[in-house]
């Protein structure tokens, strides 16, 4: 038996995609709550840190104390744990119906879309396409929900103890403009409304649109594109030892075999598996970098909670002031925990996505 057989390669070829008409989705609602939540749980702690870097002021003299290690141990001294989690429970409860609306919008884009690419396009290109086209759309129809928590919880995220009375400051330098101590999400909300209104709970709504939208379409982009990529580097290797070549299993023929026989739908191993995580691995780092710019402005015009007096920020004058106080270097404050925070998640979600989509087949 040779090497590539014993690896499990021999003739194979990627999995027919689980269609949305071919699902259960009462199963794949109900199920994936849970293990979304557990994978939001696990990795909340990163997004807390990089908040806190992007919205830290740098302090005075040059002095720079916003780096991971001291954001995370400043925030342990002072914190422990619970700090690690601020503004968790309304994000988890925003995230069940967010998740949802993310999720349906999703797999209809992609159900509409693909047939219409694959007839115009590259394999490759048609995959990335089509995701590309369904992240972004899944992406804007959920912002509702996404915004005020952002808000809320982000200004959480970045508040010192309560118990010491501090405003803002805490781990990592001083934190933007004049807040309040939030007791709790509730608090947050009648805080901002009575003092900005409801706008408050949208601030940087367009901000966030131009942020989320087109991060999650180079996300879905990129894992179409790097996933297509590694199959036809499969198949490359596969031709190159003399294994005979694969059908695509997305032709007609190809699925209606799968589909008696059960060798497709539904069948997730380790190269499938492997192909998935790595493609999502290099999808977060490249939109995680590509991003971090306007993340790293929206974060701040979010937090920054406007003094009696003062004109709302903009994004224009958010990124006028770090641009003055740090240069191109501000922008890119928080770029490693970004990319790891895309990656991460990223990675986990879209594993627990086929996942959830072969379980749920029906």
């Amino acid at each position: 038996m040779s090497i590539v057989e014993e690896s499990g390669l021999a003739g194979r070829a990627p999995p027919r995609d689980v269609q949305w008409g071919d699902m259960d989705k009462r199963r794949f609602f109900v199920e994936g709550t849970g293990l979304f939540s557990a994978i939001m749980t696990a990795l909340y702690p990163i997004s807390v840190i990089k908040t806190r870097q992007m919205a830290a002021v740098a302090q005075p003299g040059g002095k720079r104390n916003i780096g991971i290690a001291s954001i995370t141990l400043d925030l342990a001294r002072s914190e422990g744990i619970r700090g690690f989690y601020k503004g968790y429970p309304i994000t988890f409860l925003a995230q069940i119906p967010s998740r949802v609306i993310y999720l349906s919008t999703l797999e209809f884009v992609k159900a509409h879309v693909t047939a219409p690419l694959d007839a115009a396009l590259d394999p490759a290109a048609a995959a990335s396409a089509a995701s590309f086209l369904a992240g972004g759309t899944a992406s804007l129809a959920a912002q509702t929900v996404i915004v005020p928590m952002d808000v809320i919880s982000q200004r959480q995220m970045i508040q010192g103890p309560a118990s010491k009375g501090a405003q803002a400051g805490g781990a990592g330098g001083a934190m933007p403009g004049g807040h309040a101590v939030y007791r709790s999400a509730a608090h947050a909300a009648r805080v901002i409304v009575r003092e900005e209104g409801v706008r408050g709970l949208y601030r940087g709504f367009v901000t966030s649109l131009a942020t989320y939208v087109p991060s999650s379409a180079v996300w879905w982009g990129l894992y179409g594109f790097y996933n297509k990529l590694a199959w036809r580097g499969i198949a490359w290797r596969q031709e190159q030892i003399g294994l005979p070549p694969v059908a695509d299993e997305r032709t007609p023929a190809a699925i209606a075999a799968s589909s008696a026989d059960g060798s497709t739908l539904g069948q997730r191993d380790w190269v499938t598996v492997a192909v998935q995580m790595g493609s999502g691995v290099a999808a977060g780092l490249t939109s995680g970098l590509v991003m971090t710019p306007v993340d790293c402005v929206k974060t701040r015009l979010q937090v920054l909670r406007p003094l009696p007096g003062e004109r709302p920020p903009t994004f224009v004058s958010v990124a006028r002031d770090l641009w003055t106080q740090e240069g191109v270097r501000g922008f890119y404050r928080g770029v490693f925990a970004r990319m790891a925070s895309a990656s991460l998640f990223g990675t986990a979600m879209v594993s627990a996505y086929e996942y959830l989509k072969d379980r749920s087949a029906s």
